[in-house]
Formats: structure tokens, sequence, C-alpha cells
């Protein structure tokens, strides 16, 4: 379990954090381009990613606060907040949150209140392939981790869905004049006015499928690949085909 304070997004580790990606993105003359024709960067709520490499679970977050100055809350496995505690509380200050969290849709429909966007990569893992229908029709993905075909996760649409209900349960407040109520939530949720916390229960719950498309698709050996492989011997061929795709 994690405190309240814990949870709070650090700004400034936040936003040194979008400086040092800027600063990689130039020495290494990555080429990272965002193409939103709809401007669903910019009223959407919440995103779902594709998850081919690590890698890409950094690259949402910078678009979107380059695009438009806005946090991200990022869904991510429990496993990465065990063992280590200042890690954990890292990846808090810059938005993650743990996938069992307590009360974990609730936050997350209060954090869209606030302003904030969540990014989800709904597989919970990296999907390598694109069959989503297994034999008898029935939609399903391939689990690496189970080695063997699953459903899909449906974790993005509860979160639609519980912040619909904080939504028409604001405007039922608002419907029936219970101003102290209404005030109340204003400064949990660390508004500005009521007037701003009706306008987000009047926004449309908007979620964004969204890819992330590498091109070209470098597969040669690299310098991450030999490293590795001279510490580490027997890698599975699942990590050395990782290490090859992140390393280029």
């Amino acid at each position: 379990m994690f405190a309240l304070d814990d949870l709070a997004i650090n700004q400034t580790t936040y936003q040194r954090c979008v400086r040092a990606f800027s600063f990689l993105e130039n020495r290494l003359g990555l080429n990272i381009k965002l193409h939103d024709d709809h401007g669903a960067a910019d009223s959407g709520q919440i995103y779902l990613f594709n998850h081919f490499a690590r890698f890409e679970t950094i690259i949402p977050q910078y678009m979107i606060y380059k695009r438009n100055g806005t946090y991200c809350r990022t869904l991510a496995s429990y496993e990465f907040f065990a063992g280590n505690d200042g890690f954990a509380k890292f990846l808090l200050s810059i938005g993650g949150i743990p996938n069992n969290m307590g009360g974990l849709l609730p936050f997350l429909a209060a954090e869209i209140l606030r302003g904030r966007k969540v990014v989800v990569f709904p597989e919970g893992g990296m999907i390598k392939d694109r069959r989503v229908v297994d034999e008898s029709g029935e939609f399903s993905v391939f689990s690496p981790m189970a080695s063997e075909r699953r459903k899909h996760h449906k974790g993005a649409a509860a979160v639609a869905l519980m912040l619909e209900i904080f939504k028409k349960r604001i405007l039922s407040v608002q419907a029936a004049d219970e101003v102290a109520r209404l005030e109340r939530w204003v400064e949990a949720l660390g508004l500005d006015s009521t007037e701003a916390l009706i306008s987000a229960a009047k926004t449309p719950t908007f979620v964004v499928p969204s890819n992330i498309t590498f091109f070209p698709l470098r597969v040669e050996e690299n310098i991450l690949r030999r490293g590795v492989g001279l510490f580490f011997r027997g890698l599975r061929d699942e990590m050395k085909e990782e290490l090859l795709i992140e390393g280029n």
C-alpha cells in the first residue's frame, strides 16, 4: 500500500524526465512523430497503445506532454513496484500506478476529472503478432508469459465506465442544487471552481485506440545485444529478440 503523498505526481521530476528524453532524442538522432489528424491527443482521456517493445512505454506520455503539457497516469504491472521502495516511489512520482492498487478505478476516474490523461497498454505485455481471433472465432491474443491464448483485457473499458458513473453523479448533484457537496468534491479534486467540475463532468468520455510503429524496423546486431550476450549466457530466444529490437 502507498500513502496518498506517494501517489501524487511530482511535476518537477516529471518535467526533468521529459527534458532528459528530449536530450536523448536530439543526441541520438531519433525522429519521433505524432500523427493525430483528429485532435485526439487533446480531446482524448484514455489512450490504448500496443506494446511491442519496452522502450515504447515512455513514448505516449512524452508525446502528449510535449503536445499540450498534460500529465499522464500510466498503468503498470504491480511487479515493478515490489522489492525496491525507491524505484517504486520514482515510478509513482512520474505517473505510474500499479495495476493491483486498491480503489484503482475510482482513483483513475478522479485523475481524469482533474485534467490528467490515462495511458493503458491493454494486453499487459508485449504482443508481437496480429492474431486476435482464435479458431472458434472468438477474440483472443497469445500470451507469451502463459504460453496460451487468452481473452482480451477489459481494464480500459472499466475505467471509462467508472468515469461515466462519476460524471453522471456530479451532474445529478448539480441538478439537485446540492452546492455544499459539489464544493467538497471541488476541494477534494483540487479544481479551481464548481464550474470547472461541471465542465469536466459534461466532457464526453473519449477512449482513443493508438498505435506505435517503428520505421525502418532494424534487426541487425547492436551494442546492447552483444554486450548482454557477453555477460549472460543461455538467454532465452524471447530475450534475445527483445534486445535486438530495443538496442536498435
